[in-house]
């Protein structure tokens, strides 16, 4: 049997970490890139500032014109409130309560004999009483009819 010799390769040389092939900015450039990132950073910062400002004076403008027409609604409600309380004292006025009670109530001033009572007659007095207790009943009435109806129908 013939035995395989291993080969052996030639190693390479090592070296050191690598260096990067970029060439290094000059601390110029470097520079006017800073100045110029802070130019630009002050000019977003203005033209937000401006951006707040107009912002906020359009939401002044806003709240005034909401106010100038809350003032007129103010106006309108408050000539409308004199309006009605003019036409409720015209209409409790006392003048006009009188001829009210006695053109639509009927009624007329007491006779002369101060003190005199006038009943109207018995009659006119049960008939109203009736009226009044009409459709009510009492509630004895009531569970008499209940448990008449009640007893009846078990008794059947």
């Amino acid at each position: 049997m013939i035995a395989a010799q291993e080969r052996q390769t030639p190693s390479l040389p090592q070296r050191g970490p690598e260096r990067s092939t970029k060439p290094r900015r000059k601390p110029a450039k470097r520079l006017a890139q800073v100045s110029r990132l802070k130019a630009c950073s002050l000019l977003l910062l203005g033209f937000l500032l401006c951006t707040t400002l107009v912002y906020c004076q359009a939401q002044i403008a806003l709240v005034g014109f909401r106010l100038q027409a809350l003032e007129k609604s103010i106006d309108r409600l408050r000539a409308e409130n004199q309006l009605l309380e003019t036409n409720l004292e015209s209409l409790v006025a006392p003048d006009r309560l009188e001829a009210i009670a006695k053109k639509q109530l009927g009624m007329v001033y007491p006779s002369s004999a101060a003190g005199e009572i006038v009943l109207p007659p018995a009659n006119q007095v049960e008939a109203a009483k009736q009226e009044e207790n009409k459709g009510r009943r009492g509630w004895l009435e009531e569970l008499l009819q209940f448990l008449a109806a009640h007893l009846g129908q078990r008794g059947a």
